[in-house]
């Protein structure tokens, strides 16, 4: 769970499946100028989400919700009747920015704690991220698309094992995957016949106790 300055603790991953589904949501703070004319945190949508899972769209929980005192990014992964979807919803006040995975293999969808390149626009005016600071979050981006592209290349039939190696990165200093100030790290890999999760407290060290999860259908 993570903590936010408006709210109890939330769900910063999570996941719900039973024996024909599967669907996982991981969360990102965006750094949003308060609303408080508006009463409802972004929070409270994350957990509706996760408690429903894929029965009711992302999106359609956020719009009905919405506008928000602060803003998230939520990714979202799901597999139903052997169809695997992927998506990003950036939210905040009364903006929402949707975007789903294509289908094309190799096809990619990241997020820091920072505006996409495809919503920042949109979000200028609410924007609360020192522009220093910003560029770093952009740079995460442009570093994940190189390490994401050379493990590609190199990746194992054991993918989660694979991606575990590049969250260990200590490289970036304060900005590393394996930064000091990472609370938890969540790892899924979802086939047409299997979902593997790997989760731990802390950031991720080769050394390190965590947690494998096997879900078959």
């Amino acid at each position: 769970a993570t903590r936010h300055q408006f709210t109890r603790a939330g769900p910063a991953f999570g996941w719900v499946h039973d024996s024909r589904s599967v669907f996982v949501q991981a969360v990102a703070s965006l750094p949003i100028k308060p609303n408080l004319q508006y009463s409802i945190i972004a929070n409270i949508a994350t957990w509706i989400i996760l408690f429903w899972g894929n029965e009711i769209d992302s999106k359609t929980i956020i719009s009905e919700l919405g506008p928000f005192i602060d803003g998230y990014a939520l990714i979202t992964a799901s597999k139903d009747k052997h169809v695997i979807n992927a998506s990003r919803v950036e939210f905040g006040h009364e903006l929402i920015i949707a975007q789903s995975l294509d289908r094309l293999p190799g096809s990619l969808i990241y997020q820091t704690n920072a505006f996409s390149n495809s919503s920042e626009r949109a979000f200028r005016k609410i924007n609360a991220i020192q522009p220093r600071y910003s560029y770093l979050y952009h740079q995460r981006e442009v570093r994940n698309s190189k390490a994401v592209s050379k493990l590609e290349k190199n990746i194992t039939e054991d993918v989660l094992s694979s991606f575990y190696d590049l969250i260990c990165s200590e490289t970036g200093k304060d900005f590393a995957y394996a930064n000091l100030d990472v609370m938890g790290y969540f790892l899924c890999y979802i086939s047409s016949s299997s979902t593997q999760i790997k989760v731990g407290s802390g950031p991720a060290h080769h050394d390190k106790n965590y947690k494998l999860l096997s879900f078959a259908y």
